[in-house]
């Protein structure tokens, strides 16, 4: 007979392989099992987010935080989910509470920055976007979401900057497709180097 964990371990071990749907049955049994179990929640939500369910990973990612206050990814990722559904508002609020609980975790700051950017808060976001490149030096979204903001106020020569960072770092890591996507970028900015 399979107890809760045995279930929740099926179901993180199929979201590897991507297969959501049958992930979220096995988070379904080990809730069913376990009704207080935060980590089943979290996990059902994040394969909620895959499948773009945002309204029942909202959902998920409350009842996770309702068991265990203090998780700075359960607040993250259900920012992400509130984001992608179009609150960013509320996702922003999220990330603020991630970050509060996690000041040391770069992704949070860059996540973050990404919910004051699609707002407009430019220069916040890039307040933010540096803070993630100060956590995590390598950190080539960081400095790829940092030019889009730049170029968002149209300060071009700053993006064109972030731009080439984020290449070469892309570039370093052979990640072929977002290397491709900063000379897009910085093609788009008349950039020929």
């Amino acid at each position: 007979m399979l107890n809760a964990i045995d279930y929740y371990n099926s179901g993180v071990a199929k979201t590897n392989p991507g297969d959501n749907r049958e992930a979220i049955a096995d988070f379904d049994q080990a809730i069913r099992l376990k009704p207080d179990y935060d980590e089943a929640y979290y996990a059902r939500g994040c394969a909620k987010v895959k499948l773009e369910d945002y309204k029942g990973a909202i959902a998920d990612f409350d009842k996770a935080i309702t068991l265990k206050l203090d998780y700075a990814e359960d607040y993250n990722t259900r920012g992400l989910a509130k984001i992608k559904s179009g609150d960013n508002r509320g996702g922003l609020a999220d990330r603020d509470k991630a970050i509060t609980l996690k000041r040391d975790c770069a992704d949070y700051y860059n996540t973050r920055g990404l919910a004051k950017n699609n707002l407009e808060y430019y220069q916040e976001a890039i307040a933010d976007f540096n803070e993630a490149i100060k956590l995590n030096p390598d950190f080539a979204l960081a400095y790829y979401n940092c030019g889009l903001s730049y170029k968002n106020l149209n300060d071009n020569q700053n993006a064109i900057n972030e731009f080439r960072k984020a290449a070469n770092l892309y570039q370093q890591q052979n990640n072929q497709t977002w290397y491709q996507k900063c000379l897009d970028r910085l093609k788009e900015l008349g950039d020929s180097n």
